[in-house]
C-alpha cells in the first residue's frame, strides 16, 4: 500500500491548537514505513542480533519497540543514561533529506502498538512541540516515523542495543548509581550470580553492551571479574540486593583484566595460543576484526627461500594493524595471549584455512567441533 493511501488513516488535528497528525482509533491498522535499502538491512541486522531467547524477534515487535523507546527518551530524559538521544526536529529538511527516491525503495509493516500511539499523541497535545513537529514535516506521520529509523540506524550499533533494551540498561544504570548489588539467574537454571557492579561498556568494536563487575557463582565468598552482556540479562531473572560497593584496589584491578582481555570475555584465565594460517586465512585475519585477539608474536614461513622470515613482535599499539600480504608467504604462525574462550569464538570459523597448535586442550575442542560438524554431514 503506498503512503497516500495509508494518509486516508491518519486523522489531522483541524481545530485549534497544534495541528499535529495523530492516529485513528483503530490501532489494528498496519503502517507501511518505506526506507532505503541500507536502513532496512541495518533495522533486519538488530532484528536478529537483539533476539536473545533464540527466537527471531517479529519485524513490527522490533520496529514497535525502536519507535517507542526513541519518544520515551525524548519525553523522559534522562541525564543518568549514555544515550545519544534522536532529535525530533532536526536542523536539516526531513522532506529534502529523508523525502527523496532513495528512501523510498523498501517497504515495511508496522501496526503500532498503544504504547506507540499514546507517545505519538502526547506529542501532538504537546504545547512546545506538537505545531512545530507538525510544520517540519508537513503533517506527514510515515515520514516523521521514517526520519526516527533512519536517524536510529545511522546510530553505532552498542549505541542502537542501549535505546532497544532501554528499560534494562535504565534498571542497570540506576542499580550502579544507588551503589546496590543484583542476582542474575538463568530462567530455566537453578545456579545465580551474585554481582557487585562496575558499570555498563561497549566492547572494543562498540558493537554490543556489558555490564562489568565482580562476580559469585551461587554462595562462593570468592568474587571473580566477569561481563554480562545486556541482551542477555534481560532474559534473566533479576532482583536487587545489598552487597558492598566496589572498593578503589577492585576498580583498578578490575580495568587492568579489561585492558588484557576486553570487556567481552572476562570470565576465564589468560592463556597461550599459537595457530598456523594459510594464506587465505591470512586474508580472512585481516578483514575480521569482531573479537580478534590481540597478536603477541608472528612469523611466516617462505617457500620460495625455503626458510624462515621472523616478523617483529607487534607492540600493543600497533598489534591490530592489518599484515601487508607477500606473494612469497607460505603459512603464518601467530600467538596470542587471550581467553580459550575468545580464542574458539573467533578461529573455529576459519576451518581449513587455520590449524591450531596449541594449547592441547583447545586443540581437542576444535578436533571434536570439526568432527561433529562433518559427523552431520557424512552419509550413514
Amino acid at each position: 500500500m503506498s503512503e497516500k493511501a495509508n494518509s486516508r488513516h491518519i486523522k489531522r488535528y483541524s481545530g485549534t491548537g497544534n495541528p499535529m497528525f495523530f492516529l485513528d482509533d483503530d490501532s489494528g491498522f498496519r503502517q507501511r514505513i518505506s526506507v532505503s535499502r541500507q536502513v532496512r538491512d541495518i533495522l533486519e541486522n538488530d532484528r536478529y542480533n537483539f533476539s536473545s531467547n533464540g527466537e527471531v524477534i517479529a519485524s513490527s515487535t522490533f520496529y514497535n519497540r525502536v519507535l517507542t523507546n526513541i519518544l520515551r527518551f525524548n519525553q523522559e530524559p534522562d541525564k543518568l543514561l549514555h544515550i545519544h538521544g534522536i532529535p525530533l526536529l532536526p536542523d536539516a529538511d526531513p522532506v529534502a533529506v529523508y523525502g527523496t527516491a532513495e528512501y523510498r525503495t523498501d517497504g515495511m509493516g508496522l501496526r503500532p502498538t498503544n504504547k506507540l500511539r499514546q507517545y505519538l499523541n502526547q506529542l501532538r497535545m504537546d504545547p512546545d512541540l506538537g505545531a512545530d513537529i507538525s510544520d517540519k514535516y508537513h503533517g506527514n506521520l510515515l515520514l516523521f516515523l521514517r526520519t526516527l529509523l533512519c536517524e536510529y540506524t545511522a546510530l553505532a550499533p552498542f549505541e542502537r542495543e542501549r535505546i532497544y533494551y532501554l528499560d534494562m540498561y535504565k534498571k542497570t544504570e540506576e542499580l550502579i548509581a544507588a551503589g546496590n548489588g543484583m542476582t542474575l539467574q538463568a530462567q530455566t537454571s537453578d545456579d545465580f550470580y551474585r554481582i557487585r557492579p562496575y558499570k555498563v561498556m561497549p566492547d572494543v568494536e562498540n558493537q554490543y553492551n556489558y555490564l562489568v563487575g565482580l562476580s559469585a557463582l551461587n554462595h562462593d565468598e570468592q568474587f571473580h571479574c566477569a561481563s554480562f552482556r545486556l541482551s542477555r540479562i534481560s532474559d534473566m531473572k533479576s532482583c536487587v540486593i545489598a552487597l558492598e560497593p566496589l572498593e578503589k584496589q577492585e576498580i583498578k584491578e578490575l580495568k587492568e583484566e579489561i585492558s588484557k582481555k576486553g570487556v567481552s570475555f572476562l570470565l576465564g584465565d589468560l592463556i597461550d595460543v599459537r595457530i598456523r594460517l594459510t594464506p587465505k586465512g591470512m586474508e580472512i585475519f585481516n578483514h575480521t576484526q569482531h573479537l580478534r585477539p590481540r597478536i603477541s608474536s608472528i612469523k611466516h614461513f617462505n617457500a620460495k627461500r625455503q626458510g624462515e622470515d621472523h616478523v617483529p613482535q607487534c607492540t600493543t599499539a600497533d598489534s591490530n594493524k592489518l599484515i601487508q600480504k607477500s606473494q612469497k608467504e607460505e603459512y603464518y604462525e601467530l600467538q596470542f595471549i587471550c581467553t580459550e574462550r575468545q580464542a574458539y569464538n573467533y578461529f573455529f570459523k576459519f576451518g581449513a584455512e587455520a590449524r591450531l597448535l596449541s594449547p592441547e586442550t583447545l586443540v581437542k575442542d576444535f578436533e571434536n567441533g570439526y568432527w561433529e560438524a562433518l559427523r552431520r554431514y557424512t552419509k550413514h
